[in-house]
């Protein structure tokens, strides 16, 4: 650095110290900090930027900072529930049973899963999109078939429990089925069924479940 100095007829070096912006700024998860040394004459610093004072750098200094990138990645994980079970999600009484136990895991608030299927209807896993309140659960079709479009899913069922055990459709489950159905065309996706899953003692019906394929709303 001392013969570039001689080289250029520079007096003396001043380092300042910026914020790294981006995948540069590395695991650390503080403030990381790049040092860079300038080596300059104060005449000829002036003579360069007279604009640009002390003040206007570490108000840049501040903006840096305030604009530093943070990169997020998603990623699929998966959990074994079942070992090589030859399971068929084909009727409502099987897609029901097949996710009481999730429902269990949580028997006081609605849960909202998406089972992604292969082309003979074999479950390729389940995801839990929401977890509300003792009788209300907010989906919207963008977290449903975002899911399913990664696993590479032929098809799927939608599936949300009742904990009252009633599982009678409310109005608003009418409304996202018929978001899930239309969003399903656009896709060219097939919704093969959105199940309710109740208990049997509080099902008026008497079967524990509500099929919207079965009522034709699907």
């Amino acid at each position: 650095m001392g013969g570039q100095g001689r080289a250029f007829g520079l007096h003396h070096a001043q380092t300042f110290r910026f914020p790294l912006v981006g995948p540069a700024a590395g695991p650390c998860l503080g403030a990381p900090f790049s040092a860079l040394t300038f080596a300059h004459s104060e005449r000829a610093l002036n003579r360069a930027a007279p604009e640009i004072t002390r003040h206007d750098v570490e108000k840049g200094m501040q903006l840096a900072r305030a604009l530093t990138m943070r990169v997020y990645e998603a990623k699929l994980v998966y959990s074994l529930v079942s070992f090589g079970e030859n399971v068929r999600l084909n009727t409502p009484a099987t897609i029901a049973d097949y996710l009481r136990p999730a429902f269990e895991e949580n028997p006081m608030q609605e849960a909202f899963y998406c089972v992604y299927l292969d082309r003979k209807n074999h479950p390729l896993g389940r995801h839990l999109i929401s977890l509300g309140t003792v009788n209300n659960t907010l989906v919207h079709p963008r977290e449903v078939f975002r899911g399913a479009i990664l696993s590479g899913a032929s098809a799927m069922v939608v599936s949300h429990n009742h904990p009252s055990g009633d599982p009678t459709p409310s109005a608003p489950d009418i409304q996202v089925t018929r978001q899930l159905r239309e969003a399903a065309k656009v896709l060219d996706f097939i919704l093969m069924d959105h199940v309710i899953v109740g208990d049997v003692n509080a099902d008026p019906q008497g079967q524990g479940w509500y099929s919207f394929r079965q009522t034709g709303l699907l």
